[in-house]
């Protein structure tokens, strides 16, 4: 069985559908990180710094984090 996906790379729509199949592995590979490591992360670093920040911030620090190692730029993947 085969597929073949085209898109029309100067259709604004079909860019967008290009760029989420094109990062699909990339996004799964980013939540398989959030899923399974990032609490203990969280955890260790909201005990571990002395500045007392938000866990909340660290969080949204790690899943940036996470994003930017695996080259997700989630405003070309959403609209």
């Amino acid at each position: 069985m085969k597929a073949q996906l085209i898109f029309d790379l100067d259709d604004e729509m079909d860019e967008h559908r290009y760029n989420q199949c094109v990062k699909a592995q990339d996004m799964a590979f980013a939540l398989s990180q959030i899923a399974c490591n990032m609490r203990k992360k969280v955890e260790w670093e909201a005990e571990s710094r002395t500045d007392n920040p938000d866990p909340l911030d660290i969080v949204f620090e790690h899943i940036a984090g996470i994003l930017e190692d695996n080259w997700i730029d989630i405003t070309k993947i959403t609209k």
